[in-house]
């Protein structure tokens, strides 16, 4: 599907778009993981046995307590880290707070959620975060005197301190945005995205990465529980209910990536929801303690973000709510919301009220960010995950009266649209957030024919990486969710960075690519399509362009460049238009043609050369544009006329020019014939008698000889009668032969009325197969000479051979980098055009992304933003004549599988006595 954005709904000119999202939470290691687990009712916390916890430093007479509770929401893999990624030494990685490091993971993969690099023009980028009590070092470092003391002090507090967190992301991605730290305990995460659009809304950031995390160690650890305090005797949070007594704790990290709507509009990302307003305040002292939950600071705060969003409460169909299940804080939090509610709305009982905390526990610094992800997702997916433990409303809440009721089970979310959510997160202290968030705009589409193969990067720090990033791909690509593989490829190729392992696969559709992903090289993919399974094993670092003259054209060729690439369209347009004046025709007409007249009109020197011409100059001008460009051209008789515009010894106006004049010249001239001669140049001087010459040294075995037609036809019986393979060209003379002599004057003193400059781009000289001097390049009778004289082209590619290493045939054919293949380039040759009996079997569009990709692969700096850029895809049928009209798609950017880090341990265990000396008790905040 490709589809024009043109929102159809009104939306605030200050919205913000949640772009991209990752999550570590209990239960959970991603997104999908943790939406799965709110829709199945799970109850992610972690029950230990008593060996578990002795292991983990419990003391059993505190196990053996009545009141002790062993329950707690965990991270799996806590100590894990792909510290070789992001450049950090095995010490310096364990040295570091896990809530750093696991943010710092999180923070890339909510980057790669969205389809953004951060790199370039996207570099100015903020990241607004809180970590929570960095109880790693207290409890796991300090007792270390090896790991502790004045020599590492420095070291340890940037790798431990809360302050240093976002910035430490900012350094490692290279954002250049705001980077600041915030806490306001549990309110943290949510007053991070707060702080996060007012910085996109003052344009201090173009995008915004806002999250927390927090961490508590020992993870395996549990709690004594205090009546009348915070945590639940039985390890279990039933917010809202009857039977609510508490809350447990912990560990989670969440981020989630901003950006401004109308900038995420215009580049197509994909989003979750929107930010219609946000806003936060302070209890101040109207309440009964520091720790207190206070009703009019939290109404106040819900009715001031709901004023700037300009909606009525009466929209508003979920409630993510701080929900702690305490008897004080969940009356204290229905009566705020109600009496904020009732400003603008009478309906009872039509909002849906929830808390992650029933599911995961209490996240501390990042609470707030579980309800904002829970909520998105729920908007996203048009659906409310129930609340878990939900039995009887407490009737302290008045919900019968309020505009709230509890699901406790998944359900579909029916509201007139756009759907729309608050959420709420509330600190000790006193320090309150509400968001109030909204469903994103739906855009009306225009689908098209999606006819074309498609390049699926593939970029990893290791190869176990790539073994796992390549699964995950697999199994998403034939996903429901994802709008066309177009977009896929999009997203891969443009919203992810180029790091050392590289892979690509090139598929006709989403199911071809499922096949390559799966079976890898045991996939026997379509003949049309060549595959990144057979990609040629090439060293990409110097590339020449070898530049055909006549000889391989055919009606067709380039018809499918034409009709997908924009920038290969745009320049053959400019020569055909250029040259009507010059050949009273439209060249695309007859290139486009399959009629046995254009196949004959097209076999005139007189049209050949001018085709041909613009056809190799549009190719190499689609290459440039897109990264690939040549250190060294080498043309062959006209493709030395190329060579020279490329390089600005003249100008494309002057090019066509002289290409017409030069054919014209040479059609009116005696009749001959050319045929090359699989034999040695010395060996094919026996065969020069009666007018013949050789016209092109290709190789140490093949030449072409040139000559009168009679002479030609008996030079071709007696190398048939002796054995010797030949090949009549589909010429219109005899060129590089005594023929062509009266031509010469007349063509130099054309040359001598043409601006001629010192060419910027190495030829390499047919005449002589060194490099073309500034002198020849800018001399008149160089260029008369070189129509007269054999093409040196076997001394031409020996030259080259010493300083490039890649070489790609700009032009109809494969016949030069055959001629490359012989001389020991190997597979380091590419052609982008078929020769004509291959051309049913190899897709134009596939061998130019055969050639990216590579050249990507080899770390060249493709620009993969201009060739998608450049896309256009033609409607209807792929073999129409000439295709005047197609379709430019507006890509959106996709939520494909995230980077798989490496899994390693770096961790310094507590000292022993430390172990023996766990808290007695882990207050939480309400």
């Amino acid at each position: 599907m490709t589809s024009h954005p043109t929102p159809i709904q009104d939306v605030a000119d200050d919205a913000i778009a949640i772009i991209g999202m990752d999550c570590r939470f209990p239960g959970a290691e991603n997104i999908q993981q943790f939406w799965q687990n709110l829709l199945d009712g799970k109850d992610c916390l972690t029950t230990f046995d008593r060996d578990e916890l002795i292991k983990s430093g419990v003391d059993p007479a505190l196990i053996d307590h009545p009141d002790y509770v062993s329950r707690k929401g965990t991270l799996k893999d806590y100590d894990k880290f792909d510290a070789a990624f992001f450049g950090y030494s095995p010490r310096e990685a364990e040295m570091m707070d896990p809530q750093h490091r696991l943010f710092l993971q999180c923070c890339w993969r909510a980057l790669e959620d969205a389809g953004h690099t951060g790199e370039g023009e996207e570099r100015d980028i903020g990241v607004f975060a809180g970590i929570g009590m960095p109880t790693y070092i207290l409890k796991n470092i300090i007792g270390h005197p090896k790991h502790s003391g004045p020599d590492m002090d420095y070291q340890l507090l940037i790798g431990n301190d809360k302050d240093f967190a976002p910035s430490k992301v900012s350094y490692k991605l290279n954002l250049t945005g705001p980077s600041i730290n915030i806490n306001t305990a549990c309110s943290t995460s949510l007053v991070a995205v707060h702080m996060a659009c007012q910085s996109l809304l003052d344009y201090q950031s173009d995008m915004v990465l806002a999250g927390a995390a927090s961490i508590r160690f020992p993870q395996e650890d549990g709690y004594i529980y205090q009546d009348g305090g915070i945590p639940s005797p039985d390890g279990r949070c039933r917010a809202f209910d009857v039977n609510a007594q508490g809350v447990v704790g912990g560990s989670g990290v969440g981020v989630v990536l901003l950006r401004r709507l109308e900038d995420a509009i215009q580049d197509g990302d994909n989003i979750y929801a929107i930010i219609r307003s946000s806003a936060i305040n302070n209890d101040g002292s109207n309440k009964i303690g520091y720790t207190a939950p206070a009703v009019e600071g939290q109404a106040e705060v819900i009715a001031r973000a709901q004023a700037l969003a300009n909606v009525d409460a009466g929209s508003i169909g979920l409630v993510e709510a701080h929900g702690t299940g305490t008897p004080l804080g969940d009356p204290i939090e229905v009566e705020a919301l109600t009496k904020a509610f009732r400003l603008t709305s009478d309906k009872v009982g039509y909002c849906a009220l929830g808390s992650v905390k029933t599911n995961i526990g209490h996240l501390d610094t990042a609470a707030g960010m579980a309800g904002l992800i829970k909520a998105s997702l729920a908007i996203k997916n048009k659906t409310i995950p129930g609340t878990k433990y939900f039995t009887k409303a407490n009737p302290k809440l008045g919900l019968e009266t309020s505009p709230f009721f509890v699901n406790n089970h998944t359900q579909a979310w029916d509201a007139q649209w756009p759907r729309r959510a608050g959420v709420s997160s509330f600190g000790v202290g006193g320090t309150n957030a509400h968001v109030i968030l909204e469903q994103a705009p739906d855009y009306k589409t225009e689908p098209t024919v999606d006819q074309s193969p498609e390049i699926l990067l593939l970029s990893t720090g290791s190869d176990q990486a790539m073994i796992l990033a390549q699964a995950n791909l697999a199994s998403a690509i034939l996903s429901p969710d994802l709008d066309s593989l177009r977009d896929a490829a999009y997203t891969l190729a443009c919203g992810r960075r180029s790091l050392e392992k590289k892979k690509f696969f090139i598929a006709k559709d989403s199911e071809d690519a499922h096949q390559q992903l799966t079976l890898g090289d045991q996939y026997a993919s379509p003949s049309s399509v060549v595959t990144g399974n057979v990609q040629p094993a090439v060293s990409i670092s110097s590339i020449a362009f070898l530049i055909p003259g006549q000889g391989g054209q055919y009606c067709g060729m380039a018809r499918n460049l034409y009709q997908q690439s924009g920038e290969f369209r745009a320049q053959l347009d400019d020569c055909a238009e250029q040259l009507q004046p010059h050949l009273n025709l439209d060249i695309r007409q007859l290139i486009f043609s399959d009629s046995d007249e254009a196949d004959q009109q097209l076999a005139q020197t007189q049209l050949t050369q001018p085709v041909v011409f613009s056809i190799s100059y549009a190719l190499a001008k689609l290459l440039i544009s897109v990264g690939i460009k040549p250190e060294a051209l080498l043309g062959h008789s006209l493709g030395e006329y190329v060579a020279a515009c490329l390089a600005n010894v003249f100008s494309l106006s002057d090019g066509l020019a002289l290409v017409v004049a030069r054919a014209k010249l040479m059609q009116d001239s005696v009749a001959g014939a050319m045929a090359v001669v699989y034999l040695g140049e010395q060996a094919l001087n026996t065969y020069l008698v009666d007018g013949l010459s050789v016209a092109a040294v290709n190789d140490d075995h093949c030449c072409t000889l040139s000559g009168p037609t009679a002479s030609i036809e008996a030079a071709e019986a007696r190398l048939l009668e002796q054995g010797v393979t030949y090949k009549r060209l589909q010429t219109g003379g005899a060129f590089h032969n005594e023929l062509m002599d009266h031509v010469c004057q007349p063509l130099a003193e054309i040359f001598a009325n043409i601006n001629l400059n010192p060419p910027q781009i190495p030829i390499v000289s047919n005449l002589t197969g060194l490099l073309l001097t500034d002198s020849q390049a800018q001399d008149p009778q160089y260029w008369a000479k070189q129509m007269r004289s054999p093409v040196q082209f076997s001394a031409g590619l020996r030259q080259l051979s010493g300083h490039q290493d890649t070489c790609i045939e700009i032009g109809p054919g494969q016949a030069l980098t055959a001629l490359a293949k012989k001389q020991g380039w190997a597979n380091n040759c590419f052609h982008l055009i078929p020769s004509k009996n291959n051309r049913v079997q190899d897709s134009e569009i596939s061998l130019l992304l055969t050639l990216l990709g590579c050249a990507w692969k080899n770390d060249l700096p493709v620009r993969w933003d201009v060739f998608f850029a450049q896309r256009s895809y033609a409607p209807g049928d792929n073999n129409a004549a000439l295709v005047t009209t197609s379709v430019k798609p507006e890509y959106k950017r996709q939520h494909l599988p995230l980077y798989p880090f490496d899994k390693e341990s770096h961790w310094i265990a507590p000292p022993q006595a430390a172990r023996s000396d766990t808290l007695k008790s882990s207050p939480l905040n309400p």
